[in-house]
This record gives C-alpha cells, structure tokens and sequence, in this order.
C-alpha cells in the first residue's frame, strides 16, 4: 500500500503526528491510528528537551556563580592594608596607622630587633621581628624559652601569653621570632601572616 499524505488537509509537520501507515493525523497521546489501526510508536523525546528546565537552572546558576567570583576577585579589599615588618608582611584591619615612634636596633651580639606599632582609637597591634645577621640564632629555641601556652594561631605553632591589658603571639618564620603584641584578643582573629 502506497502511503499517501496529500489526502490530509495539513502538512505534516514537526508539531503535528500523523501515522506513518497511512498518513492520518493523529492526536499527541495516539497508540494506534483511528483509521488503519497501525500501532503507533511513541516519540522520544531528546535529552535537551526532556531536561531543558533543570538544565536551564544548572546552567543559569553556574554563570551566575562565575560572575560572583569574578566579581568577588575585582572588589579592592579596603578593610584590611598590607603591611611589613623585616621580611615578613601582614595583614591588619585598615583603620589602623603606623606609630613612627617604633624603630628598629641591632644588638653588640649581631641581633636585630624590628618593632612596628600601628593604633586605632581604642586599640593597638605591635609587631617585633628578631634575627640574627650573620651569627646563627636558633629561634626555635628562643621561642621555646619565652614560654607560655602553647597554641597555634595565624597558621603557626607558638607561644600565647596573657596580662591584664596586653595580649601576645610568639612563634618562629623563616628562623626569625616573631611576636604579635594587641590590646584586645579578637584583634588575632583580623591578623594573617602572609
């Protein structure tokens, strides 16, 4: 049997389901064509269409998560500044200013001693750099004769020490003892050791 589908009034299209027998259009949900009986396949539907709404989401959200990020990287991190002392930079909150009164000395025995103040209006952070130019220091050593309790703060092990207005940090970078010296606790908590 030739098929013929100019009998139809409509085109087939891609809308429309006609039966691959005789060409009789058929309704959407069809199982078995009214007019010859032929049984009707039914239409896969592709992946894409299937899922376009969660994949729409998906991939809404992950161009809206790279535009974040992005954004976050461009945004000029202005509650906090750079800072340095010796060798080693910090990071401290921004509404702190360096005190100039703090100075730097190097000992008759070759140590040198780099002490940096920075103040708010209630607080203050100080920042002293030890090592030995030339001779060699073992600040491990050092640190562990300065005592206190020990703990690990700022991605270091070393020594915390407590009194009734200051609060200390005491550990070793790059051979050289470090202490972090602030008049409230939580100050530790906006400072990175970069």
């Amino acid at each position: 049997m030739e098929k013929n589908y100019k009998n139809n009034s409509k085109n087939p299209n891609e809308k429309d389901q006609y039966c691959p027998n005789c060409g009789e259009p058929l309704p959407e949900d069809a199982k078995y064509c009214r007019n010859c009986g032929f049984k009707i396949k039914p239409k896969k539907e592709s992946f894409f269409k299937k899922n376009s709404t969660p994949i729409m989401f998906v991939a809404i959200v992950l161009i809206m998560a790279a535009i974040a990020v992005t954004a976050f990287s461009f945004v000029d991190n202005s509650d906090t500044q750079t800072i340095n002392v010796g060798t080693i930079n910090f990071k401290i909150p921004s509404e702190f200013k360096e005190n100039p009164s703090f100075f730097s000395v190097e000992d008759d025995s070759g140590i040198i001693t780099i002490s940096k103040a920075w103040e708010s209006s209630a607080d203050i952070i100080k920042i002293t750099v030890m090592y030995s130019n030339g001779t060699y220091v073992d600040a491990n050593r050092v640190n562990d004769q300065i005592g206190g309790h020990k703990e690990s703060l700022l991605g270091h092990s070393g020594f915390f020490h407590e009194s009734h207005d200051t609060y200390s940090f005491s550990f070793v970078k790059n051979n050289m003892l470090v202490t972090i010296y602030t008049s409230d606790i939580a100050l530790f908590d906006e400072i990175e050791v970069l």
